[in-house]
């Protein structure tokens, strides 16, 4: 439904010109709904001007029950009392924002669930493009593959265990460099930190290790200090991943 919000700065020129093409768009639809519109636009400018006005016919009959059902909610001694006309003006306008919107909102959400279900159409296809590409013998093909999921706003289970199992086990450094590096997209998961701590754990390439530190120290991980004491235990670690391992260390500790 159309926020009140959003009335007001179209009525007011705030909006870009994107969002004042949408609203107008249905207002030319819809005769009924223009005619609305309309008597918004009177009752804000009465607002502004606290001058007499009077609701045309084509208020929705649910425009004065939801009037008759304030009315009912006033206690006796409210009723003897004269009610300021700003204040009546201004809960014929909260109403009529309500049955405007209403109305709106059959327009602009038709229009956003068909935008949404093709998004959704076009992340599935995405994915399935990323997963039988993955499956090719030329590694550069297979890195294409995994930056496919930087088109995708969000990825299913399927796409981040594909891009673990790809990140740890993919025959070529380099794709398994690409894989790691776009997992930390979804590093707010805790499979995808689990497996950063396994893949420090099972990785004996200097690259992919010192790879795994950094993404780890990043997302501030702080169940990586176990790997990295035992990393730093072993008498053959080259001095740069030493150092990458002692870094990390200096600031997860």
């Amino acid at each position: 439904m159309m926020s009140e919000e959003k009335i007001i700065d179209y009525l007011e020129g705030r909006l870009e010109a994107a969002e004042r093409q949408e609203i107008e768009s249905a207002l030319a639809e819809s005769p009924e709904l223009s005619s609305s519109f309309e008597d918004y636009k009177a009752l804000l400018a009465a607002l502004d001007e606290q001058t007499d006005y009077q609701p045309s016919e084509r208020l929705s009959q649910g425009f004065y029950d939801h009037l008759a059902s304030l009315e009912d909610e006033v206690t006796p001694v409210a009723k003897t009392r004269s009610i300021p006309y700003r204040r009546l003006l201004q809960v014929a306008a909260a109403a009529l924002i309500f049955f405007v919107g209403i109305s709106l909102g059959k327009y602009i959400t038709q229009d956003d669930t068909q935008k949404l279900s093709q998004i959704e159409q076009e992340l599935k296809n995405t994915q399935t493009i990323m997963l039988e590409m993955l499956k090719k013998e030329s590694a550069s093909q297979r890195i294409k593959a995994v930056n496919f999921s930087y088109d995708m706003d969000g990825a299913d289970q399927k796409v981040v265990d594909v891009l673990i199992q790809t990140m740890n086990f993919d025959k070529n450094l380099n794709v398994r460099l690409h894989a790691a590096e776009a997992l930390t997209r979804f590093g707010s998961e805790d499979k995808v930190r689990d497996a950063f701590i396994l893949t420090l754990a099972r990785q004996d390439n200097p690259e992919m290790q010192i790879k795994a530190i950094n993404i780890l120290v990043h997302l501030k991980e702080e169940r990586a200090v176990g790997e990295l004491l035992k990393l730093l235990d072993q008498e053959d670690l080259i001095d740069p991943v030493k150092q990458s391992a002692q870094d990390g260390l200096n600031i997860l500790l």
